[in-house]
Formats: C-alpha cells, sequence, structure tokens
C-alpha cells in the first residue's frame, strides 16, 4: 500500500466480534446512517446491528449506510463469510456503479475507488443457514496523517445568556481541553459551563481531547452569539424549559454522562395531595404550603444517575438566602458505601467548581445507620427538610445549584429526591410598626437558630425561628447555622423598640444618546427608632413602591427607570414595613440634561471633496454629525448639511451577479447576499479640470440565493413516494443518482411520483436561467419502501395488589420508530390512557388503583410505513387490609386484625424488632391484642408476615408483609 493511502476492511462476520479496540460509530444501522471518515478523525471503527446475544437473523436483515471518504483510498475487503445463498450480499456502490461486490462463500477481494461517497447496501437472506450473534461491518484506516486517540463528536453550545453559555460534546474520554478566548479551561465529562463573556459578542469554542489539544485536525469548534437575558435572580426548580435549567442523565458512576430532560427521571410533581407508595404513603411529593415538585430520580433500577443544575443571577437587592426544601427515598442494601444509593447537592460556581463544600453542600449515602424513617424492609425515606444556604458572599455574580440522584452500582437498588427552591431575604420579620415595640421577631426559614440581646450576648433566649420580644428597645440578634454543619453561620440583628420607616434613595444617570435615559435607583430606605434616625443596626425597608413621573411605577427595592426624552421629572418613593402598616414617602426631582447641536451648510460639486471638523465629505450629506463630548455626559454636536450638485450621470452597462460572488466596478464591491433580487447602481466621477463632473455607473443585478423545500410521504400501500418541490426561482429542474428513468421527461416538475429500487438521492436545482445560471440545489434521498413490524412482548401474565409493575418490549430491534399507549381499563371502560416514553422497553408501574385489565398498544415506524400490535395483562382482584398503628390500652383501636378479601389458608405471624415470633394463628377472625403469652408487648414497631393461598391462584402460596406500630 502507498504511503498516505488509507486501507478498509468491510466485513460481515456471524459471530459474536469483540469490539473493546473499535470505535463504535453506529449502532442499530438502519436507511440513510452515514459514516464519516477522514484519516485524522478516525482511524478505525466500525458500523453494526446490535449484535447482542440474543440477535437473530432468521427473519432477514436489510441495512443501508452511506460512507464519506475524505482522501483517494485503496480499498481492500477481505475475511468475509456469508451464508452459501444468492440472496445474501454486500455491495459498495460509487453512484451507479458497484466498486466492491461480495457474494456468498469467504475470500479477500481488492479494489480501488476515488475519494466521495459510497452506498452501502448489506442483505441477509432469511433463509440463512445460521443465526448470527452479530453483524459487524468494520472499516480500518491507516495513513501518515496525524491520528486522533479519542473520539470527539456532537459539540453543541446551548443555554446561552448574557455572560455565560453551556457547552457539551461526547467523547470516549473525560478530560476535555476547551478555549473560547478567556484562557484555557480543563473539564471532565461530557459538559461545561463558558463564564465571563460580554453580552451581544460573538464567540468561537473549540473543544478537543487533552491528549490530542496540540493536533489542530482533532479540534470540533462551535460558532455562538451572547444575548442581553441574564439568569434569573432565583429559581423555580420545576420550570425545566428554562434556558438556564441543565439536566442529564446517565449511569450511578456517571449521572452526567448525557445532557437533556427525560421524562420519568426528571418529572414535575403537580397534584399536591399525591404521596409517594414507597414510604408506605406517608410522604407527601409536594411539601405543604407549595403547588410542585421536582422529581429527581426514579424508583426504576438499572444502575441509573440524573442530576440538574439551575443557574442563577445572586442580587442582594433582590434575595440574599436561598431556601432548599428536599425530601429522598434510598433503598438501604447490603453493599460497601460507595456501591450504596445516595443523594447530593451542591452550591458551584459558573466553573462548576463547588463555592463551599461546608456550608452549601449534603451529600446522603444511603445507610441503616441515616435515622431516616422505614417503610419495608429496604426503603428508608427523609421527609421534607428545609435548608438554608447564605448566598450574600456571592453578589453580582452567576452561580450553579445542583442536585444528583443514583441508584446503587449493582443496579438492583433505586434512589431519588424531591426538590422545591425559594428565596428569601436575610432581615427579620417583625409584625408590629409604630410606637408599640414588636411583640416578636421571626427569621427566614431553613436554619438552626441562636437569640439573644444587646443587654446579654451570653444568654441564649431562644433557639426556635420566632422569638418573644420580652426586652423591648433592646436590640436582638439572631445567629443563624447551616442544617448540616452547625459551624457553618450568619448573623442577623433587629431593633425590638419603636420601629418606623424612614424613605431615602439616590440616583445614577445612564444614557447612550441623550434622547433615552435609565435612571438606576439606588435605595436606602432603613428603619428608624423615630422616623428621623436610621435604627443602630442599620435595618432596611421591607417593600417600596416607585412613581418615576413619566406614567411608569415598580415594586423593586432598587428598579431601573426607563426615560425617553430629557428634563425634569418627580420621583416618589413610598417605603414600608410590617406588610405595608407602616410607610414614609420621600420626594426627589430628578432633571435629565438635554444634547445640545449646532448645524452648518454647505455646497460644493460632486468632483469635489469637502473637509469638516478634521473629516472628508464627498457625497451628499445630510446629518453628518461630530460630537464633541461633555462633562455631564450629554455632548455637543456639530451637524454638517453638505448639498453636492449632481452633474450628468451616465449608465455605461447593465450586469447580472449572483449572491454568493461579489461584484466590483472601479473599486466598488458589492457582496451582501439578499433573500430577493435586486438592482444596484454603481458610480463614479469622471476625472475632469472644470466644474461639476459627469458621473458614469453600472447597473447590477443581484440575483438571491433560492429558497428550495422539499417534501416527501409515502404512500406503503403501492409502494410509492409522492415528492413535493417549492422554491422561488424563475427555473428548477431534477436529477438523480443512480439514474432513476422515473425522472425522464418530469424533470421540471414540481410533484414527483417515485418508487427507487435502490437507494437514490433527488437533487433538486432551482436557478436564475434555464441554463443553470446561479443554481441553487437541495438533495433528497429515499430508499425502498418497505413496512416495518410490530411484534410486542408483555410480561407478566396477570397484575396483581402485590405487584403492579409490568414492562412491554418491541422484539422488533430494526424499528426505527416507536410510539406506546397504555389504557387501564375498569368494567370495560378505559380509566386512564397515557404514552410512555419512545424506546424499545418499557417499565411502568401502576398507581391508579384495581383496574379489570391493563391494553397495550405498540405502533412502529420507519419514518414513512407503520404497523401495530397490541397486548393485554388481566387484573387478579385478591386484597387485604391491615392497620399500621393499634392501641390495646384504650378503649377503641385496641386490637390489631387483617382483614381480607378472595385468600383462603391464611396463616400469620408477628415478630419483635429482635426477631422473635410475639403471636401466630390460621384464623383471621382471630385479632392480636398486643401480648405474648399473656403479658403485654412494650410499644414499638412490630413486623407482620402473611401466608396464604388467592382465590385466583389455588396451586400458587404467596406471602405479604408489614409494619404495625402498638402505642401505649
Amino acid at each position: 500500500m502507498k504511503n498516505g493511502g488509507l486501507l478498509l476492511i468491510f466485513c460481515i462476520v456471524l459471530f459474536h466480534s469483540s469490539r473493546s479496540q473499535l470505535i463504535i460509530l453506529r449502532t442499530n444501522m438502519v436507511n440513510g446512517d452515514t459514516v464519516y471518515v477522514t484519516n485524522c478523525r478516525h482511524n478505525r471503527g466500525n458500523i453494526y446491528d446490535d449484535g447482542g446475544s440474543d440477535s437473530d437473523y432468521s427473519q432477514g436483515f436489510e441495512g443501508w449506510a452511506v460512507i464519506d471518504l475524505a482522501d483517494r483510498v485503496a480499498m481492500v475487503a477481505a475475511n468475509y463469510w456469508l451464508a452459501d445463498d444468492p440472496d445474501t450480499y454486500i455491495d459498495i456502490m460509487d453512484g451507479t456503479r458497484v466498486v466492491v461486490d461480495h457474494a456468498t462463500g469467504s475470500g479477500t477481494i481488492n479494489d480501488s475507488i476515488l475519494s466521495g461517497t459510497m452506498t452501502i447496501h448489506m442483505h441477509c437472506n432469511p433463509n440463512i443457514s445460521a443465526t448470527a450473534q452479530g453483524l459487524n461491518f468494520v472499516w480500518i484506516a491507516d495513513s501518515l496523517s496525524s491520528r486522533c486517540h479519542h473520539g470527539l463528536r456532537n459539540v453543541q453550545v446551548s443555554n446561552v445568556s448574557n455572560q455565560t453559555a453551556l457547552v457539551t460534546w461526547s467523547a470516549s474520554t473525560d478530560s476535555i481541553w476547551l478555549d473560547y478566548g478567556n484562557g484555557v479551561h480543563l473539564a471532565r465529562g461530557n459538559y461545561s459551563f463558558l463564564s465571563g463573556l460580554e453580552p451581544l459578542s460573538d464567540y468561537t469554542v473549540t473543544v478537543n481531547t487533552w491528549i490530542d489539544r496540540n493536533m489542530e485536525c482533532c479540534k470540533l469548534k462551535a460558532n455562538f452569539t451572547t444575548t442581553l437575558e441574564a439568569p434569573p435572580t432565583c429559581i423555580d426548580a420545576t420550570n425545566l424549559e428554562s434556558h438556564f435549567v441543565t439536566c442529564t442523565y446517565g449511569s450511578a458512576e456517571n449521572p452526567s454522562e448525557n445532557v437533556g430532560a427525560v421524562p420519568g427521571r426528571h418529572t414535575v410533581i403537580t397534584n399536591s395531595d399525591t404521596t409517594d407508595g414507597n414510604t408506605g404513603n406517608q410522604l407527601r411529593m409536594v411539601p405543604p404550603g407549595c403547588t410542585a415538585s421536582l422529581r429527581l430520580g426514579n424508583a426504576a433500577v438499572d444502575a441509573q444517575g440524573e442530576s440538574i443544575i439551575y443557574q442563577m443571577l445572586v442580587d442582594t437587592n433582590e434575595y440574599d438566602i436561598l431556601v432548599l426544601r428536599y425530601a429522598s427515598v434510598l433503598q438501604v442494601p447490603d453493599h460497601l458505601p460507595e456501591s450504596m444509593p445516595r443523594f447530593s447537592f451542591s452550591l458551584y460556581d459558573d466553573n462548576m467548581q463547588p463555592l463551599d463544600p461546608q456550608c452549601s453542600a449534603a451529600n446522603f449515602v444511603a445507610s441503616p445507620d441515616m435515622g431516616w424513617n422505614l417503610a419495608g424492609s429496604l426503603n428508608m425515606w427523609k421527609d421534607w427538610t428545609t435548608v438554608g444556604v447564605n448566598i450574600a458572599p456571592y453578589h453580582g455574580r452567576t452561580i450553579n445549584v445542583g442536585f444528583t440522584t443514583r441508584d446503587c452500582l449493582g443496579g438492583a437498588h433505586f434512589g431519588y429526591a424531591y426538590i422545591v427552591i425559594d428565596c428569601y431575604r436575610k432581615g427579620l420579620s417583625a409584625p408590629q410598626c409604630g410606637e408599640e415595640p414588636p411583640g416578636s421577631l421571626t427569621a427566614p426559614p431553613g436554619f438552626l437558630y441562636e437569640w439573644y440581646t444587646s443587654n446579654d450576648t451570653s444568654r441564649i433566649v431562644s433557639t426556635e425561628r420566632t422569638v418573644q420580644v420580652e426586652e423591648p428597645g433592646a436590640t436582638y440578634h439572631c445567629r443563624m447555622s447551616y442544617v448540616e454543619n452547625n459551624d457553618c453561620k450568619m448573623h442577623i440583628s433587629v431593633y425590638a423598640g419603636s420601629r418606623y420607616p424612614l424613605a431615602d434613595f439616590d440616583y445614577t444617570i445612564v444614557t447612550s444618546d441623550c434622547e433615552h435615559f435609565n435612571v438606576v435607583m439606588d435605595n436606602h430606605s432603613t428603619v428608624s427608632p423615630d422616623g428621623v434616625n436610621p435604627s443602630p443596626v442599620g435595618e432596611r425597608c421591607e417593600s417600596a413602591w416607585w412613581d418615576f413621573g413619566n406614567g411608569q411605577t415598580s415594586t423593586e427595592f432598587c428598579p431601573t427607570a426607563q426615560y425617553d426624552s430629557s428634563g425634569t421629572y418627580t420621583v416618589t418613593l413610598i417605603s414600608s414595613i410590617s406588610n405595608g402598616d407602616c410607610q414614609d414617602t420621600v420626594i426627589k426631582q430628578i432633571t435629565l440634561p438635554t444634547f445640545h447641536t449646532y448645524e452648518e451648510h454647505y455646497t460644493c460639486c460632486d468632483s469635489m471633496t469637502w473637509w469638516h471638523d478634521g473629516k472628508r465629505y464627498y457625497d451628499d450629506t445630510i446629518g453628518a454629525m461630530v460630537i464633541h463630548p461633555a462633562a455631564d455626559g450629554c455632548d455637543t454636536a456639530y451637524v454638517l448639511h453638505l448639498t453636492v450638485n449632481k452633474s450628468k450621470s451616465t449608465l455605461l452597462r447593465t450586469d447580472t451577479s449572483c449572491w454568493d460572488t461579489p461584484y466590483t466596478w472601479r473599486g466598488n464591491t458589492i457582496d451582501e447576499q439578499l433573500d430577493t433580487l435586486a438592482l444596484f447602481r454603481l458610480t463614479d466621477t469622471l476625472v475632469s479640470q472644470m466644474g461639476c463632473d459627469s458621473l458614469v455607473s453600472v447597473e447590477v443585478v443581484r440575483v438571491p440565493q433560492y429558497s428550495i423545500e422539499l417534501n416527501a410521504d409515502a404512500d406503503c400501500h403501492i409502494k410509492q413516494y409522492r415528492v413535493e418541490s417549492f422554491s422561488n426561482a424563475p427555473h428548477h429542474r431534477w436529477s438523480s443518482s443512480p439514474l432513476d428513468p422515473a425522472l425522464d421527461g418530469h424533470t421540471t416538475d414540481s410533484v414527483l411520483a417515485l418508487s427507487p429500487s435502490t437507494v437514490t438521492t433527488y437533487t433538486y436545482t432551482a436557478a436564475f436561467t434555464p441554463d443553470g445560471f446561479c443554481p441553487t440545489s437541495k438533495n433528497i434521498t429515499l430508499i425502498p419502501v418497505e413496512f416495518p413490524t410490530a411484534h410486542l412482548h408483555i410480561s407478566p401474565e396477570y397484575l396483581t395488589l402485590d405487584n403492579m409493575e409490568y414492562e412491554a418490549t418491541d422484539a422488533d430491534k430494526l424499528n426505527k420508530y416507536r410510539n406506546w399507549t397504555v389504557a387501564e381499563y375498569r368494567d370495560g371502560i378505559p380509566l386512564v390512557i397515557y404514552h410512555p416514553h419512545d424506546r424499545r422497553t418499557i417499565h411502568e408501574r401502576i398507581i391508579n388503583g384495581i383496574l379489570d385489565s391493563l391494553v397495550v398498544t405498540l405502533e412502529v415506524s420507519n419514518g414513512f410505513c407503520h404497523d401495530t400490535d397490541k397486548a393485554s395483562i388481566p387484573m387478579i382482584r385478591t386484597s387485604f387490609y391491615s392497620p399500621n398503628i393499634f392501641t390495646p390500652d384504650k378503649p377503641t383501636n385496641n386490637l390489631f386484625q387483617i382483614v381480607a378479601n378472595g385468600i383462603t389458608n391464611a396463616e400469620l405471624r408477628i415478630y419483635n424488632r429482635e426477631g422473635l415470633l410475639v403471636f401466630q394463628t390460621d384464623d383471621l377472625t382471630q385479632p392480636w391484642d398486643g401480648t405474648r403469652d399473656g403479658r403485654p408487648c412494650p410499644q414499638g414497631a412490630y413486623v407482620w408476615h402473611l401466608y396464604y393461598i388467592a382465590d385466583d391462584f389455588p396451586l400458587r402460596p404467596q406471602e405479604a408483609t408489614g409494619t404495625v406500630t402498638l402505642i401505649r
């Protein structure tokens, strides 16, 4: 092989081959798949059907792909083996020419082809004599070009704001090198936040693996433009559509493997009455007083992991305390701690580095020693917990609030959490104002509290959130500690005497043209003991109402007012405390400066150059402005009105120019790329020694880039496409590769009826003239129309109250699109109809009570044709009820008894915490009175086991278990 060449080995393998040393480019190869091969970026790889141990090609296999070669290559097809069947083959085509034809048998074929696009067609007859354990199509490329060590791809930029952006990628390494003009940044994982950006600015981010950082051909780039939109000053945890929310999902080892919100793993809960079944319905999914929450993770077990990151701008004029409300459910298996399910949260800077791991983070690893609530033998759950975090030190910065959930690493136990986020001010709430001191003071929620007064700083007067004022006139101090770490503290003070608001403000004027003004209001309103002097602790007022004197008002504490003209405006501020019970008003006048202008008028010929104020003018100029800065920010402008006497104009010629080719004449250039046909006149002045000279010009017709729309719909019954084309061009024409005889006599039709027998690319070319001047083209690739097959497998055979979960699978792995519909029936009526996420296997849990049956419908499609399959599971209605609390010493509820329906041969056993049997009976009408051998059992939780035969399944013994709490 010559130096610099590329060796491609294509093979179909009917045995399970190791892929540990191959870069997997595409799985589940389907019609239209494209693989790009360049000497630098990829040197080894394969295209293959999923090739698992369950792969079965006894039904046949039809696969297409398009491979794009960057260099001239020498192709060698070798090491292939196909069943001895004339309908089993692989073809590699360059346009219409078959350059490699693999028939049955085995051997080696050598051929040379030029660079370009080739179509690969693999076909396995349903009658092949062996079942394949993997169908691989492998290429191997060797050249003298530099090699990239890791497969970097799919670089994208999203969540763009005025200062930050999110860049994501896919790679086979977690060490990634980024450069976006603010210095080199080393990232881990598959995403990174870019920070320190300027609003309304263009950026290019360059991404590469760290080991390949100096290899130019291995780099990928993405362009983006920042916006004026800033992150919010508070977080809505349930708004997953925000540009400032990033959802990720992956494995328990790497929850950030993929970026995107996944239904069922990032779930918004809006029913405030819903309870969590994995906690014995004791945990409310939405905390009291809230209308919604976010569930991160789920009860599915497959070693999953999820995270969510909220971005916010800290503005202490609005909020300086972040309050996190969370609840969590973790299963506690017998694993090492590093393999356990877990839930964590943390505050990060804009580079995703923890801001303060001690005071703004927590990590909960499943353990029997957590002290959480227990539901069953595995499920431990933490009820809603409120945690406050001091974010005042980060004023003016963009921070990230991240939550992560992980299942156990073994894949058999789950972990998930519920989240609500609020924002508060650091001030204390005093319900009274005026001469009478307040009766109580209330701190923000989510902390541990220590109250003391200025009269005795060593005596703690309360550890509750609200303290009663027992020393009027004193200053009350509250030392607030982080719930997860008592060493993290913040301090708030409030005056507990007479309380009046004292309104005051100043302002800053900002303008760019002295015609439109932004006035930034700086609110200095504080609480005062007498309405004249500020309080000794500088406590600010609670709320504000502004009238800017221009018809606009605001309730922001420090707003920005917009004015459309200069002048004097009266601004009114009303500051309030105690929920508006006490108010104070301050009125100030704001004078916005005027932009001064002076005008000058001159006349000249168009052959002359006119100099004014150090600048040159040589054409008709109305309002040419020279700015002279002024101290008040609104400058003085001198406006030149220059009248140019035009001489005789001569049109030399008319030309036509395409949108993508600049047109130059006598130093003038047209390079605008327009949407519509446009006429340009380029003008120059003839050289002359006298008067106002004559003008010469050319007219240029600028032809636009024409818009093209192509649409193809397949009629699966007649196996034919209807292709429609739309364009604003005067002329258009169809062509195809390979040549389709159906185009004969129809190359200028806007609607085509096509039935390609092989993968065919149809090109629609729009042009300005019939001979193709200024062309614009668009392609559409069609495959032979074929029917997909919907083959639905569903389990279990039936549903019971003990097992309300089911799993449905599309047995045909080659289907490209799937749509699931699930209907839950009772008395022949569908109570609930829903559509699970589009994937090959769905695993769901029934939460709507007892049903008659469950019907699952699968609809599959290859993009054009559809097929459906349906299956149902009956519901077995065996049921029983058991109380969870009883009180033997009380007149009522003093017996524990299980009431059953539809069961026989029942036996009930009850055990204490030590595992000792305290009660046993085979007659469910016989209750337990809370004694053992005639002696009262101590108060506590007891575990019961019920062994029974269900009437619906008389040959299958069953077991149920639960807990009951004995209270004395």
